[in-house]
């Protein structure tokens, strides 16, 4: 058993630093690469004159909700969360309203934490991955429209073959990573199960670890 959860720890390790090779110059992923850093190599504000930054613009929510929401910025738009937990594309530089889209009123849990881009090689086609209601959905960057060609009729269902709800995903690549738990690392008591779903909604097969049958 340990010798089976220790090629797997290496395994992980081997592959992360390839996959997730950042210059952490941009905040295009959910912590700012897909590492989730938090960092940013960016040197315009430095400690000589951060004591001097004014608030340049302020987007009011339109609700008293808490959010936890990571922005994202593309292209000079910013992705946030407001309006009753719709997705609202900003002018990063301004603050002016791009577009919301709001979910449907059926809606119980939706992503809280921070959305995926997506975006096709020629850049024709440009994604935001979200979950709600345990489906995971994805919008035009451009538009705010719910893109109906992804998954099954706009949608692939996370729930299947889990057992579990899921709560977090990310972004490798062309391929988003959806774990049951945040916060998922190997040595927990909790087996952490992920599957896979291209960017253009095509399913894989979910990924256990530990392995079924294997005692933490």
């Amino acid at each position: 058993m340990n010798n089976c959860l220790s090629k797997l720890v290496l395994g992980m390790v081997a592959f992360a630093p390839g996959a997730w090779a950042q210059d952490h110059s941009t905040w295009r992923d959910y912590g700012g690469a897909a590492d989730s850093a938090q960092y940013s190599a960016l040197q315009q504000i430095n400690r000589q004159n951060v004591s001097k930054l004014e608030v340049a613009w302020v987007y009011p929510t339109g609700d008293d909700r808490k959010y936890f929401f990571n922005p994202t910025v593309i292209d000079g738009v910013m992705y946030v969360l407001a309006k009753g937990n719709s997705i609202v594309a900003l002018e990063a530089s301004t603050g002016k309203e791009i577009w919301t889209y709001q979910p449907d009123t059926d809606t119980k849990i939706i992503t809280n934490r921070g959305i995926n881009y997506w975006e096709s090689k020629d850049r024709t086609e440009r994604r935001l991955l979200f979950a709600s209601n345990h489906f995971l959905r994805a919008l035009d960057a451009r538009t705010g429209k719910l893109i109906a060609s992804f998954g099954a009729s706009g949608a692939v269902d996370l729930k299947e073959g889990l057992g579990r709800d899921t709560k977090t995903l990310t972004l490798v690549q062309s391929i988003t990573w959806v774990g049951n738990e945040p916060g998922i690392r190997i040595g927990t008591r909790r087996p952490a199960r992920l599957r896979r779903a291209h960017g253009q909604g095509d399913l894989d097969l979910p990924h256990h670890s530990p392995p079924r049958g294997v005692r933490l």
